[in-house]
């Protein structure tokens, strides 16, 4: 695979430059392209590629390599390309000619000639390449990195007009995507794709690099179909030789300021001007290595590329790095450090120069740390502040950061250590909150959680503090699937808004309650309010993500039907969580988008999904959460008929099982049910939806009822199901529960036209899996009521809408009625038409009047119930794809 990445990367993202390319190429007045951009970011691909387009005109090519050893030779660059020198050459003139027509000297096909590197051209193979772009039969593709001299005479290529300048820019983080996909050849983690993105910058080199170095170590794999990586990413040695090559020209001053912005970036400018020379800096950004950028009304310096602050910092010894920590802290305090960030920094220099760590300034600097997403440094400052002095401050950061992390038997550990020291009600308060994590969340003990909050909430006076308790009691019963007790702690806290964080805790409780049972509307304006209140009050201790209020807005509007808004939204959360390096919201965000792929009958997205966040919950050790995407798992393979992976999924599920985590229960057994279908066992899959079903209404969660009838209707067909959705779905609102509700009452009453109807709406909200088996379905009615015509464009449309729903393969689909049988001869016509050929040529071939023929075509269209060749086509060839209505 490494191999492949180093010698086989895919051009992706460069339409645009290849559109001017090709232009230029195949306008005789151009005299060639100069693709301009920073090192690595894919000029010479892009050369060699244009190279080829123009190979394919019947152009020949060649390529000069430039460097800087050939800088000083006259014509060195072109020296592989030139045959000996002529004796009558003597002046430069006469020698520069000589080279420019040597190089032209075929006069029946033009010269493609790839000048790599032209910034490192020697002047006189500069003045020829000039000479050669202003002449007919030559095209020139130059590359030119930015940032440094180049020769007057390549200059002049594009400011005299001879070529088109093209400008590079690294890629987008969307191709960086594409590229990662193609290069890999699967689907890639967002995380780890955030991480190549945010390593490269979009610079194509130092991507692959990156890539076949991080294969190499063995620390990006494919895990269940899915590249990932196990760890951070590594500069390889190749790379600190590319950047090593980069700086090699710096002064040691230049070299100094690069070495302090690796250790300290972003360094604000007053205090890198008491480290260095304005001059310097001003001197880094004219090579594009550093630049200054404003945050606020400060003015703040960065590398340019973070892979030369990776080489760098790799690079020192540990003396240096001690010496430039303490350098960065003293600047910074002699500067005055004016905000709360400087704190965090010059706490975070000089634990790291080797000074005395204040335990107070550590917490700080850990929380900050904690809620950027850095757990690495989280940890290492909580851990130092904790053992400095062990209070409930540092422990509570300590002890989220190992949440984070999924030690959740040490989160435990020290959040019992922390009750015994507990001073405050908000001390006390929170330490039960977070303990009650770590036993719910992590460790499956769902009883001994809901223990330590009730008995302290005894022990709080009525007010915001044990507000909050209750609220995380109502999430806990919520998580186990017992939806009323949840809304019965929760709406009374929700509705009394006397304490932001209290209110935002009991949205996190009632939203997705209040989805489940079918009440969307409310449980969307619980979440839009939940959200608002917890975006008011920022980051703080034992609070949930603020994302989990979107969460909960993704699940009503999947649960209700409104499948564009929940996608919309649900790919918002998600692109959000990766961007900030939220492990826990990108698990949740692949799981619900999953969720919703296997409602729009997207089953391989699906799959893809509820992989990605099956292994994002397996790293944070939460296995609750982690067996309801095994329960997906089996959902998306089994509703393809795949036995074997819906057989492995199980496996995975049943090791997983039991779990307090009950809000999704009746989920679960729906995919135990269509596992068992899939092993060929009707009664096995009944008896798991009965169970379904059962876990749902006894609760109150009608939408996971509707949802297991539903299955069992898909499954079946028979009138029980139907009365039984029919009974659920009228408690339900919103697009999916009327369509589920049409469906029922439409089986029941054997109206093949109101499951067409039905079909419709489904398809209308996105649903296509759910529309293609109502087709079928009518199509199967239809023909049992004598309506052929009505069954064959029933079966046509489910066939069309099947094609979009990624190898589904349910007892519902094989419905679809089959329409009558055609004669010998009414099939050898209809075949000739379905081509497009006229009656009057089938007649002449088969040796029959145009009369018949148009005869045997309207009994074919009667049979078949359509009306056009077009139709016929589709009829005929059953695995041609219709695109589906828009």
């Amino acid at each position: 695979m490494k191999g492949m990445i180093l010698s086989a990367w895919p051009l992706v993202g460069r339409v645009d430059e290849l559109e001017v390319i090709v232009a230029a190429i195949d306008d005789r007045n151009v005299g060639g392209v100069v693709l301009a951009g920073g090192a690595g970011v894919g000029k010479t691909r892009l050369a060699m590629e244009a190279a080829r387009l123009a190979t394919e005109r019947g152009f020949r090519s060649a390529t000069v390599l430039a460097t800087r050893s050939s800088t000083g030779i006259p014509l060195g660059a072109l020296a592989p390309l030139l045959p000996p020198i002529e004796d009558q050459v003597e002046l430069r003139g006469d020698l520069l000619e000589w080279a420019a027509r040597s190089l032209r000297d075929d006069e029946d096909q033009a010269l493609a000639l790839v000048v790599d590197d032209a910034q490192f051209l020697d002047d006189a193979t500069a003045t020829v390449i000039h000479q050669l772009a202003g002449s007919k039969g030559v095209f020139i593709i130059a590359t030119v990195r930015t940032g440094g001299l180049v020769p007057a005479a390549a200059r002049s290529l594009w400011k005299d007009g001879l070529a088109r300048r093209i400008d590079l820019r690294p890629l987008s983080r969307a191709v960086v995507g594409q590229l990662l996909e193609e290069a890999l050849g699967g689907h890639i983690d967002g995380g780890t794709r955030q991480q190549l993105w945010c390593a490269s910058q979009g610079n194509p080199l130092f991507l692959r690099e990156l890539l076949a170095g991080a294969i190499d170590a063995g620390v990006l794999r494919q895990v269940d179909g899915v590249w990932r990586l196990s760890d951070k990413l590594a500069s390889t040695p190749r790379l600190q030789e590319l950047v090593e090559a980069r700086l090699a020209d710096l002064l040691p001053t230049e070299r100094d300021a690069l070495e302090l912005l690796a250790v300290g970036e972003p360094v604000p400018l007053a205090v890198l001007t008491n480290l260095v020379d304005p001059e310097t800096i001003e001197a880094l950004e004219r090579h594009q290595l550093a630049h200054v950028a404003l945050n606020g009304r400060r003015s703040e310096v960065r590398l340019d590329h973070p892979i030369h602050g990776d080489v760098l910092r790799e690079s020192l010894t540990g003396l240096r790095a001690l010496n430039l920590n303490r350098r960065l802290a003293d600047a910074t305090e002699a500067t005055g450090a004016g905000r709360c960030e400087d704190l965090f920094r010059v706490a975070l220099w000089r634990l790291e120069g080797g000074g005395a760590a204040d335990a107070a300034a550590m917490v700080e600097a850990a929380r900050t740390a904690f809620f950027t997403h850095d757990l690495t440094l989280a940890e290492r400052l909580a851990g130092v502040a904790f053992q400095i002095e062990p209070s409930v401050r540092a422990g509570l950061v300590l002890t989220q950061v190992l949440g984070d992390l999924g030690r959740h038997r040490e989160r435990d550990t020290i959040a019992k250590q922390l009750a015994q020291i507990t001073a405050s009600e908000e001390e006390r308060a929170l330490v039960a909150m977070e303990h009650a994590l770590a036993l719910f969340m992590g460790l499956d003990r769902a009883n001994d959680a809901l223990a330590t909050l009730c008995a302290t909430e005894t022990q709080l006076q009525r007010g915001p503090w044990r507000d909050e308790v209750r609220a995380h009691r109502a999430t806990f019963e919520m998580l186990c699937g017992r939806f009323p007790a949840a809304l019965e702690l929760a709406l009374p806290v929700f509705n009394r808004p006397e304490d932001d964080r209290a209110t935002a805790g009991a949205a996190v409780a009632a939203a997705p309650a209040l989805a489940v049972m079918g009440r969307y509307d409310e449980a969307l304006s619980v979440a839009e309010r939940g959200l608002e209140v917890h975006l008011r009050l920022g980051e703080q201790e034992v609070m949930s993500h603020a994302g989990i209020h979107v969460v909960s807005r993704v699940l009503a509007h999947c649960e209700s039907g409104r499948l564009e808004e929940s996608a919309e939204t649900a790919r918002m959360g998600y692109d959000f969580a990766v961007a900030t390096d939220t492990k826990l919201g990108q698990a949740w965000f692949a799981l619900l988008i999953g969720r919703l792929a296997l409602v729009e009958g997207k089953l391989d997205a699906a799959k893809r999904s509820f992989t990605e966040g099956g292994l994002a919950f397996a790293d944070l050790g939460q296995r609750g959460l982690r067996r309801w995407c095994a329960a997906g798992q089996i959902l998306a393979t089994a509703l393809q008929g795949d036995r074997s992976a819906a057989m492995a999924a199980l496996a995975d599920l049943d090791e997983l099982s039991p779990s307090p985590m009950g809000m999704m229960e009746p989920d679960v057994w729906r995919a135990r049910a269509w596992a068992a279908h899939v092993q060929g066992d009707p009664d096995e899959a009944r008896r798991m939806l009965e169970r379904a079903i059962d876990t749902a209404e006894v609760v109150g969660a009608w939408s996971l009822a509707a949802a297991a009838w539903h299955d069992l209707l898909r499954l079946t067909l028979d009138d029980g199901a139907a009365q039984g959705l029919r009974r659920t779905a009228t408690r339900l609102d919103g697009p999916l529960g009327s369509a589920r509700l049409a469906l029922a009452v439409a089986v029941s009453d054997e109206d093949w036209l109101e499951l067409d109807a039905a079909s419709v709406d489904f398809e209308a909200m996105g649903a296509l899996l759910y529309a293609a088996e109502t087709a079928a379905a009518a199509s199967a009615m239809a023909i049992r009521a004598g309506e052929p015509r009505a069954a064959t464009a029933f079966c046509q449309r489910s066939r069309a809408l099947l094609s979009c729903c990624e190898g589904a393969q349910t007892p519902m689909l094989d419905m679809a009625g089959v329409p009558p049988d055609l004669t010998r001869r009414e099939r050898q016509v209809a075949s000739l038409a379905a081509r497009g050929l006229a009656s009057k040529i089938i007649a002449r071939r088969l040796s029959l009047s145009t009369r018949t023929v148009d005869n045997h075509l309207q009994r074919t269209y009667e049979k078949l119930g359509i009306s056009s060749r077009e139709d016929l086509a589709s009829v005929l060839d059953p695995d041609r794809r219709l695109a589906v209505p828009d």
